[in-house]
């Protein structure tokens, strides 16, 4: 969590916030316009979506700037991890003595999960417009592959 735009302990790095009372769930969850937010206290079923001053006052109240010379809360969000499951089937058929036939199927993130990346949504109280948004994913979508090779 960056503090924006303040820099406590020098002026070419800027330090990270202090995290002042619970952020509540941190996952992944839709904001008002529909975009993946990291935040529960943001969604749609809590916020105020007609109040544009909630944003400012969910971030005001969660974190705050350090002093000159402290360096801010290290780890204060964890994102949901990596996961994703890749498989493969392979089939070989012999047409002649010298000839063969193989057939390959594989396929890339087969449950086809969604992993935000919590380092993309690079989370700065200065900011409160894009505050917490997700704009990466860790993996990709389902990919399908196959493959066909005559061998003589």
């Amino acid at each position: 969590m960056q503090n924006g735009f303040q820099f406590p302990t020098n002026w070419d790095l800027n330090g990270l916030a202090n995290l002042v009372a619970p952020a509540g769930g941190v996952g992944a969850y839709s904001d008002c316009n529909g975009d993946p937010n990291m935040f529960k206290a943001l969604s749609v079923g809590v916020a105020n979506c007609k109040d544009p001053s909630y944003n400012a006052n969910f971030i005001g109240k969660t974190w705050d700037y350090p002093f000159p010379g402290q360096v801010g809360q290290r780890n204060s969000l964890r994102g949901p991890g990596y996961f994703t499951v890749d498989t493969a089937v392979r089939r070989t058929w012999n047409l002649t003595e010298r000839q063969s036939l193989a057939f390959s199927a594989e396929a890339f993130n087969v449950t086809n999960s969604v992993r935000f990346d919590v380092f993309s949504a690079l989370p700065e109280i200065d900011v409160s417009g894009s505050f917490g948004k997700f704009t990466h994913t860790l993996d990709g979508p389902r990919v399908l592959e196959f493959m066909l090779r005559y061998s003589f």
